[in-house]
């Protein structure tokens, strides 16, 4: 009789080799004789049918519990057997199954007897669906976060359905008019003075050198224009609470925090204030290294990720949509859109970013587990943050602009190149966690990086206004590229491959789609002098007022996994 093996539970697949003679046999066979297997739920596991067998379309189950999960027929292996795949679902509850095989005339037959665990080792490659809508919303938000300073001004302002078409990370808006807080001139107290004027210089200053850095230090413009010096309250709270998190965190057993009310009340004042939230950060890294809890790549890759998550939303919101406007580009159905598609876009990225921990780690964390719940969080705080700002740019306009200067530095090209060979290493760094040295992270990283340094010398490259107007942009791109990025992981998942091709396969197709819109923004920058995108026109304003509710109610339902 053939062996029945079960593999390590650290490793992608625990595979079952069955021959025809052992299926013929298990009726009369005792219960003794069946083996008793464990595996890891969260996981692919396998079934191979080897001998005769291969004659026939076998039926095979996971049965008990009242479940019975069906296995799909994935390839057939370099000794002819056939391999048949099932995904175990994460939560899928625990307890004794069987393997319940029957073939073409014959009677169900228990070939094998399972025993469900819980798993904490996570391995991306053996998890094709997550990786495949972690690359959707990666793929998706890093195109249109790079798309949106392609958009010109004159169209993206007044566009609800458009990024913001300003550079998306530098709020600089003028305004002429004084607020009512403006005449009471809090400025001229000495601690608020020198603080604007520290604010001012500071972010002129970085941005010859690094826009991420200036956009992080002008984040909190509009808390500090209302509030003066008390603005650093909210720097000094994320300190203060990143340190109660590390001492309230069991870093023996993974670096990733697993308070999920402490990392919410940070993604919180992250969200308020991004510099606060890269302070809380810091705050939790510096105890982490001070007592040696780094043991791996693993561990490192899952603080980085802690970063993202600490300091990158409320950059990822002003990314999206422009966080205030001016007085000639404000108008409330452009700015209900500001609201609604950045809190959307801002929770779906963050979802994207817990989710990903486990895939930074190679462990299940606790935190993964609430990243739908810090994704509905971050978008109804990134709602209070554009009320917010709305206040403050009716109150105190003018200090908001001293305080965020209208020219600055362009970024040098030293400071450009290096900026991008850091994004290339990183986002190498990250994928190698998800998929290891394979060609396809080198493929994707190429994608990612050839629009971007291409945008970088876009006014040397023709402009095609035609193509301009066929190009989807804003909610139309991110609905486009979603769609895409599903359909080609939805057509992989039936391709008959074993697991970690199907994975490696998901993960390069679903960046197509961006890479494609991406290189197209390039040549199609702009519309004719005086026209803007075709829905915009006059002619066809209620079809546009009567559309645009559409296209943000499908971005909804794509965010939250109604569709597709």
């Amino acid at each position: 009789m053939r062996s029945v093996k079960s593999k390590p539970l650290h490793r992608v697949i625990g595979s079952l080799g069955l021959a025809l003679f052992t299926l013929l046999s298990v009726s009369s066979a005792s219960a003794l004789d069946t083996p008793v297997l464990s595996w890891e739920r969260g996981r692919v596991q396998t079934v191979t049918l080897g001998g005769n067998t291969s004659n026939q379309l076998w039926k095979i189950e996971l049965v008990g519990n009242g479940k019975n999960l069906a296995f799909e027929r994935s390839k057939i292996d370099s000794k002819g057997f056939l391999v048949y795949s099932v995904m175990v679902p994460a939560d899928f509850k625990v307890g004794d199954y069987s393997v319940q095989v029957v073939g073409t005339n014959n009677k169900p037959a228990i070939v094998s007897y399972i025993r469900i665990i819980s798993v904490v080792a996570y391995t991306p490659l053996a998890d094709p669906k997550g990786v495949g809508t972690l690359s959707v919303i990666a793929f998706t938000l890093l195109s249109l976060l790079s798309l949106n300073r392609l958009v010109p001004t004159a169209v993206s302002d007044s566009d609800p359905t458009q990024l913001s078409g300003a550079d998306g990370k530098y709020q600089n808006i003028r305004y002429t008019r004084q607020g009512k807080f403006d005449v009471l001139n809090i400025g001229r107290f000495p601690i608020n003075y020198k603080s604007d004027i520290w604010k001012h210089l500071t972010v002129f200053r970085f941005s010859s050198s690094s826009p991420m850095l200036m956009r992080v230090l002008s984040d909190n413009a509009y808390v500090q224009a209302l509030t003066g010096a008390f603005s650093f309250l909210l720097p000094i709270a994320g300190v203060v609470l990143g340190l109660f998190l590390d001492f309230t965190s069991k870093l023996n057993e993974s670096v990733v925090p697993a308070n999920f009310t402490l990392v919410a009340v940070l993604v919180v004042i992250g969200i308020f204030d991004s510099a606060a939230g890269l302070l809380g950060y810091f705050g939790y890294l510096l105890p982490v290294l001070a007592t040696g809890h780094i043991h791996s790549l693993y561990d490192i890759r899952g603080l980085l990720g802690i970063a993202l998550v600490f300091f990158t939303p409320a950059l990822i919101a002003g990314s999206t949509r422009p966080l205030r406007r001016d007085e000639k580009s404000w108008q409330a159905w452009e700015r209900l859109g500001d609201f609604l598609i950045s809190a959307v876009l801002t929770g779906w990225a963050v979802k994207g970013l817990v989710g990903a921990l486990d895939g930074f780690t190679h462990t299940h964390t606790p935190l993964a587990m609430h990243a739908s719940d810090l994704g509905v969080l971050a978008g109804v705080v990134v709602l209070l943050r554009y009320f917010a700002e709305e206040l403050a740019s009716r109150l105190v306009p003018i200090r908001i602009a001293f305080l965020n200067p209208q020219k600055i530095h362009q970024q040098s090209r030293r400071s450009f190149i290096l900026a991008v060979w850091i994004r290339i290493f990183l986002f190498l760094f990250f994928m190698y966690g998800f998929l290891g040295f394979t060609w396809q992270i080198f493929a994707a990283t190429l994608m990612l990086a050839i629009p971007l340094i291409a945008g970088r010398f876009k006014g040397s490259l023709p402009n095609s206004t035609r193509l301009f107007q066929w190009i989807p942009s804003g909610v139309p791109g991110t609905i486009v590229m979603a769609f895409f990025g599903f359909i080609f992981a939805k057509w992989v998942e039936s391709w008959a491959l074993i697991v970690e091709d199907r994975t490696k396969t998901i993960f390069i197709l679903c960046g197509v789609p961006s890479f494609i819109l991406s290189l197209l923004k390039l040549f199609g920058r702009s519309p004719k002098i005086g026209d803007v995108i075709w829905y915009k026109r006059e002619r066809l304003s209620t079809l546009y007022y009567m559309l645009s509710p559409v296209a943000v109610g499908i971005l909804f339902m794509i965010t939250f996994g109604v569709i597709p």
